[in-house]
């Protein structure tokens, strides 16, 4: 190229620096994504491969039935090709967290030998590792639900009642001292295992000294495989890893015969000492028994003599009872004497009360009659001291001899008369004063002595009322005594009924000492002689022997990295394709947009291939520019997005980009195929012509009529500015084709990740939604028949939170179509009656989504167990358990199904075709209102009885997967974003395409008079007609690339959703119209800044 082509060259890139950055950014996109997105996967796998590397991930667990000594380890060592072997301990134990029991798997520390790396070995992320018994590491809080601290104290609980902790570890309290990362556990899901409910919930490590086995119970071993073999993933390492399997498999036939051998001789040593042991209990046991008997002899001799001091004891109780009743009745006569006595005296007082009164009463009326008689009879003194002068003068002239005259005399007589009747009368009055006066004293001295009797009276009754009292509390003591004595004899009797029941359970106990003496000897003999038939026809055991993929971390791991490949597989390169297409038509078309500089620089000498060299570095540019851009965003960001968009399931410390030359050697190939290659063999095809038709403006084709115009109806009622419109859209063909084409990619591209969203988003509604309607599962501790649960059915029923109920049977089997290898893990749902099936269990068919009926005479499967082991209607499946228990199963119906992977029989199907009675391990149960808003407090209360060990609600289930599903969501919302911007890009590109070549008819209608908006919306019409177009097709290949793109990534345990929401073709469309409007106005300006001159006479 010479200088002067190279200045054209630099300056066509800055005149047209738009396009040239379009292509760039289109190249960009579609590499950037095709690289990245198809980096995801490897790097994937090699990021987890540089993980199990550095940790030094076995290539081999191997387990046995004997398990493992020494002389096992050495001859494993020994054994060609085995680079290491590390024997250690495991036990899956329960753990109580958060007040229920779950799954622990407890392993021994991993353990260096030799001075090599350890086999597993840990990365300790906080803390450090055990130095001690009674210490132990936990899984890293960042990969499990349940957290810990350093310093917290784990408490393990053995999974069985007939085993004790002390059997596995040797101490069952463990302190955490830090947290760890095992090469082992990637994932969250840490595999299935036969203890609880199935599932382990987490993992810790203590020191193998701490475990109480005597054998080995697993050995790792890492094998010399070829350093060919990048990743542990590829196929060539899983053949090799197969291969050698075989030469394990030999080994643990002559190493399980010789463990064999002396696990013969060790039960022979065993046996024998197990007799004499027996020999030694039955002497111990016979002495227990005459001890018991002679104790029971004793007892019967000590019963009887305290039975008679019972008897003794109520014969006294009697008598003082009598004499109690006795000295009460002396008492009840004595207070009813004493009640008359005091009625009595009461009786007294009154009347000496009313003698007092009667008393008073006269001896007042005495004094003052007494008054008025001595008055009288002083007033007839003072008569009589007057009289008696008068008659004693009379008198003594009486007897002095005097005479008295008659009148005098009569006077004398008369005053003697009336003296004498005087002195009488005074006599009288004292002699009544006087007796008066007795009277009087005596009636005094009457009451002093009635007041003196009612005294003594009073004080008599006051004695005899002390003594009454008195008697009183003799006889309440004597009757708490004798209460006492009662209760004593009711306890006496009630020791000699427990003694009683005691000698009898003695005696009982004695009996079935005797009888459990008989037969448990008798049977420890017969055990012993079957063991001893037995160690003749003992069968040889054998080596379970575990791969890496058998690790359900691992495997799903690589599954999911397949998965985005196959999403790698289809999406990017539909993403490139259009893009591709894109970049051929930009090419295309400034090639001949630019025939004119061509035929001038022809017409100067230049040759062809020096012409054409302008417009290949010209496309060279923009696509290694792109490229090289598009590859290093695209390994920078792509592969390290869909990586974390995982870390809900797995959590690796490494990431990597693997970065894979063929995979950008193909898409910059790709690139400068598509740009290059165009741009040059489109050059050389307008070379072909001579300067002067090329220097001309290429003839226009030849006009036609449209289709459209042969439909008057249509066509006739039609604007002018809708006609030409429509002329142009279908006049130019290549262009129409190429802009729906590319419109149709970006909206399919749109709608399949919308697509892909939608189909994850319906599997939790659809699953705990509308088939699994129950609130809550219960899983037992142990299983049971109906009637052996009937109380735990019963109490579940009374529980006011619980709406209804339904046991059921669930155990993880093995299904595979008959005479097929290929297993798929199912799980086996038998409820416990047909008529409660349908409330807790919707079936719907797969196809008519009709509602299928569970009978006893049909066998139902889900769809997508249906689908991976290739089963229609009328086929058989196989069922099989680890026991090796199997049976044929006949397919009736195939249902609906998104999570797991179910096979419904009812009762008397499962023991028909299993020969037992069903045993039930599983609650299902429907809440009420209440129990819903406390589920919390209903699985707590029921996790404290002894028969539950696990109780999950279906919101908690909902939660753990929306969990998983938010991974691949976050891959769905990459894509959208990716295809969003292409879209925008794309709709960019050919809008500047169009706009390009059409400057002179663009410039022509201005001229006529057409205003900018008018002249913007003669472009923009196109524009948005096409696109419309492009967005019908469009949606129409998203259902077809959503659909491909869903059934590539599904996992064998999920089944996504077929359908596409409106909503989704709705955001599709919009998205694609919107990109479309703003490309639309991006190029107003553009459209605005056409000069007419120079437009019209560029072809001068």
């Amino acid at each position: 190229m010479t200088s002067g082509l190279k200045k054209v060259f630099i300056r066509q890139i800055k005149d047209t620096k738009s396009r040239f950055i379009s292509i760039l950014l289109i190249v960009a996109l579609g590499v950037g994504f095709f690289v990245g997105v198809k980096a995801a996967s490897p790097s994937m796998k090699y990021s987890a491969n540089k993980f199990f590397e550095a940790n030094n991930l076995m290539d081999y667990k191997i387990m046995s039935d004997y398990g493992f000594q020494d002389d096992d380890i050495r001859s494993l060592e020994e054994l060609k090709g085995v680079m290491q072997v590390m024997p250690s301990y495991s036990a899956d134990l329960l753990v109580n967290t958060g007040g229920a029991n779950n799954v622990v798997r407890v392993q021994a520390v991993p353990e260096s030998s030799y001075g090599k790396q350890p086999i597993n070995e840990l990365n300790v992320v906080e803390g450090r590792l055990p130095e001690k018994s009674g210490e132990c590491v936990v899984e890293s809080n960042s990969n499990t639900s349940v957290k810990y601290e350093i310093g917290d104290t784990i408490e393990l609980l053995s999974p069985s009642d007939d085993k004790e902790i002390t059997d596995v570890v040797k101490t069952s309290t463990f302190k955490v001292v830090g947290f760890i990362e095992s090469p082992q556990y990637i994932a969250f899901d840490k595999g299935i295992t036969q203890v609880g409910d199935g599932s382990i919930l987490n993992y810790m490590m203590i020191s193998a000294d701490d475990f109480a086995y005597s054998r080995y119970t697993e050995v790792f071993l890492c094998v010399n495989t070829p350093k060919k073999y990048e990743s542990s993933f590829e196929d060539d390492y899983k053949s090799y890893i197969a291969d050698y399997s075989s030469k394990l498999s030999s080994l643990g036939v002559d190493r399980v015969e010789v463990n064999k051998e002396a696990i013969l001789t060790q039960a022979q040593k065993q046996i024998d000492a197990a007799r004499k042991e027996i020999d030694f209990q039955k002497a111990d046991a016979q002495a227990d028994l005459d001890d018991g008997k002679k104790q029971i002899q004793e007892a019967e001799a000590t019963i009887a003599e305290k039975e008679q001091e019972i008897t003794d004891g109520e014969a006294q109780i009697k008598a003082s009872e009598e004499q109690l009743a006795a000295s009460e009745a002396q008492v009840a006569d004595g207070w009813n004497q004493i009640v008359a006595g005091e009625e009595q005296l009461n009786e007294g007082i009154n009347e000496y009360n009313a003698g007092v009164d009667q008393y008073n009463a006269a001896y007042f009326e005495y004094m003052a009659q007494r008054e008025a008689g001595e008055a009288q009879l002083n007033q007839a003194q003072a008569q009589l001291d007057t009289y008696g002068p008068l008659i004693s003068g009379l008198q003594s002239i009486i007897d002095n001899g005097g005479v008295l005259s008659s009148v005098l005399q009569s006077q004398f007589d008369s005053y003697i008369t009336q003296y004498n009747d005087a002195v009488a009368q005074v006599d009288a009055g004292r002699q009544m004063i006087a007796d008066a006066d007795y009277q009087i004293a005596a009636a005094k001295e009457q009451l002093d002595s009635s007041a003196a009797q009612i005294q003594a009276a009073q004080n008599e009754i006051n004695i005899q009322k002390d003594n009454l009292t008195a008697a009183e509390q003799q006889i309440a003591d004597g009757k708490v005594q004798l209460e006492q004595s009662k209760v004593q004899i009711v306890e006496g009797k009630v020791q000699i009924e427990e003694a009683k029941k005691q000698l009898a359970d003695s005696k009982a106990q004695l009996e079935e000492g005797q009888k459990e003496f008989d037969t448990q000897f008798t049977l420890a003999e017969d055990e012993l002689n079957q063991k001893s038939n037995d160690l003749k026809n003992i069968s040889n055991g054998k080596w379970y022997i575990f791969t890496r993929d058998d690790n359900p971390g691992y495997t799903s791991f690589a599954e999911d990295a397949t998965r985005i490949n196959g999403i790698a597989s289809v999406f990017p390169l539909f993403f490139f394709i259009v893009a591709a297409l894109v970049c051929l038509t930009t090419m295309t078309r400034m090639v001949e947009e630019e025939r004119t500089q061509i035929g001038t620089f022809k017409a100067l000498g230049y040759e062809n291939k020096t012409i054409a060299a302008k417009y290949f570095f010209y496309a060279f540019l923009a696509a290694i520019t792109g490229s090289i851009l598009g590859i290093v965003v695209g390994l920078l960001i792509l592969p390290k997005t869909i990586f974390h968009s995982y870390d809900a399931m797995y959590k690796l410390p490494i990431f990597a980009v693997k970065i894979s030359i063929p995979v950008i050697i193909i898409a910059v190939v790709c690139a400068l195929l598509c740009t290059c290659t165009v741009a040059y063999l489109v050059a050389y095809r307008e070379l072909k012509l001579n300067p002067a038709t090329l220097m001309r403006p290429k003839a226009p084709k030849q006009g036609k009529r449209i289709l459209l115009e042969k439909i008057p109806f249509i066509w006739n009622k039609m604007n002018f500015s809708s006609k030409v419109t429509t002329r142009n859209i279908f006049r130019y063909k290549a262009r129409f084709i190429m802009t729906v084409l590319g419109v149709a990619g970006c909206t399919a591209l749109i709608l399949a990740a919308y697509g892909l969203k939608d189909s994850i988003s319906v599997v939790v509604p659809k699953q705990y939604g509308e088939i699994f309607t129950y609130d809550t599962m219960m899983n037992l501790k142990y299983e049971g028949t109906l009637d052996e649960k009937k109380s735990l059915k019963d109490a579940i029923d009374i529980d006011k939170r619980v709406k209804s109920s339904m046991m059921i049977k669930q155990s993880l089997m093995n299904g595979s179509k008959a005479n097929d290898d290929k297993e798929v893990q199912i799980r086996l749902f038998v409820p416990e009656s047909l008529d409660k099936f349908k409330d807790y269990v919707h079936l719907l068919d797969k196809d008519s989504e009709s509602d299928i009926e569970l009978t006893d005479d049909n066998v139902v499967i889900t769809e997508k167990l249906a689908k991976l082991l290739n089963l229609s209607v009328g086929d058989t499946i196989t069922v099989g358990d680890d026991a090796g228990i199997t049976v044929d199963l006949k397919i009736s119906s195939i249902v609906e199904n998104y999570v797991y992977n179910y096979v419904y029989l009812s009762r008397k199907m499962y023991e028909e075709k299993f020969g037992e009675d069903l045993k039930l391990n599983t609650a299902l149960l429907k809440l009420t209102k209440d129990g819903k808003a406390h589920e919390d407090e209903v699985a707590k209360d029921w996790l404290k009885k002894n028969d539950i060990l696990v109780v999950t609600s279906t919101s908690y289930v909902i939660s753990s997967f929306e969990d998983i599903i938010s991974s691949l969501n976050s891959v769905v919302v990459l894509m959208i974003i990716c295809a969003a911007a292409l879209a925008f890009v794309v709709l960019y590109n050919l809008t500047n395409i169009n706009v390009a070549e059409r400057m002179r008819e663009i410039a022509t209608i201005k001229v006529l008079g057409f205003t900018e908006k008018e002249s913007a919306n003669y472009v923009y019409r196109e524009n948005i007609v096409l696109s419309v177009i492009g967005i019908a097709v469009g949606l129409v290949m998203g259902i077809f690339l959503s659909n491909y793109i869903v059934s590539t990534i599904e996992m064998d345990i999920v089944m996504f959703g077929r359908s596409i929401h409106g909503i989704s073709f709705i955001y599709a469309a919009a998205f694609t119209l919107v990109f479309t409007l703003l490309v639309n106005v991006s190029m107003y300006g553009k459209l605005n800044n056409i000069s007419m001159v120079e437009s019209l006479k560029s072809v001068e």
